[in-house]
């Protein structure tokens, strides 16, 4: 099977080389869980050509042009698109990047399908165009349903386009079955898959005797509220329980509070946004591994969290 994989995601070394060599963490949940896909679908014996727009804008960095390229890694083929780091400019390469790339593939039609981060607004558009001229099967990765994310006061116009355009794929890729009735009204066929988990994991050790002296609590995620981390963290704060500590990584809209917190209790502590490399490191160390989101807001039909997956 040859699969067209169309992708911000690019190889661990170019993503460090791209974002966390300059401090930054962009899209660190959708590299890992893109790269892990397409990793573990070419171990199972799949021909995976990566398709990447990179994970780059203006914020990543000020320089004008990249470069388009390649690079095999973990037997997945990575191919970059070219295109100019300013924000119209950047959407109109990497649409006629992907869109060529896709067209011209020497992929044959009944052995190949172009499978897409359908997050991807302006990638994801090129390789629809595309696929409907080679006449390839097109597979919609869905991780978010657009217009049914949490805390929406109003629902942004590029979310209306982005879920119009998750509606034209064939097939799809979905984190639950609730998905499929807002993505899929037209009962394409679909599977769900949670998640999935690295496998240079099955090789780590995981012991008592690899933990921390003091029992650590840690929670690393999205600091939202309506994610239930506030309940986490009073609830901890009044247990009160001796030699033990809440470590919590990530950033969101209750940040704040919990700096104001954490200057006050010394048993709760706050690591910010760091690699992920490094939060897995101290998930090994930590005596608990906890998600607080409630189980019954209206998101939570519609999202999985991938740290339960990491956890």
């Amino acid at each position: 099977m040859n699969i067209l994989y169309v992708a911000s995601t690019c190889s661990r070394a170019k993503y460090t080389e791209y974002v966390e060599s300059r401090g930054l963490r962009v899209s660190q949940q959708a590299q890992k869980y893109n790269l892990l896909l397409a990793e573990g679908l070419a171990v199972s014996g799949a021909r995976v050509r990566l398709l990447s727009s990179r994970p780059i804008n203006r914020t990543v960095s000020r320089k004008f042009w990249f470069r388009g390229g390649r690079e095999e890694a973990n037997g997945v083929d990575f191919r970059y698109v070219s295109f100019i780091n300013y924000p119209l400019l950047r959407n109109l390469f990497v649409f006629f990047g992907i869109f060529f790339r896709v067209l011209f593939c020497p992929f044959r039609r009944r052995e190949s399908a172009v499978v897409c981060d359908a997050l991807n607004i302006v990638a994801t558009i090129a390789a629809l165009a595309a696929s409907a001229l080679r006449g390839y099967k097109t597979v919609g990765i869905v991780t978010d349903v657009p217009c049914h994310l949490s805390n929406m006061q109003k629902i942004p116009f590029s979310q209306k386009v982005n879920l119009s355009i998750m509606k034209k794929f064939k097939s799809y890729l979905l984190l639950t079955d609730a998905m499929s009735e807002i993505v899929n009204p037209k009962k394409r066929p679909y599977i769900v898959l949670e998640g999935h988990a690295d496998m240079a994991m099955a090789e780590v050790q995981n012991t008592c005797e690899g933990k921390s002296d003091k029992k650590i609590c840690l929670y690393a995620g999205s600091l939202k509220k309506v994610y239930g981390i506030g309940n986490l963290v009073e609830g901890f704060v009044a247990a009160d329980i001796p030699d033990t500590e809440l470590h919590i990584y990530g950033s969101g809209d209750y940040e704040e509070e919990l700096r104001e917190l954490v200057a006050k209790c010394g048993n709760v502590k706050y690591f910010g946004v760091v690699p992920n490399r490094e939060i897995v490191e101290a998930e090994l160390r930590a005596t608990l591994l906890v998600n607080p989101r409630p189980t019954n807001e209206e998101y939570t039909k519609y999202s999985f969290p991938s740290k339960n997956m990491e956890y």
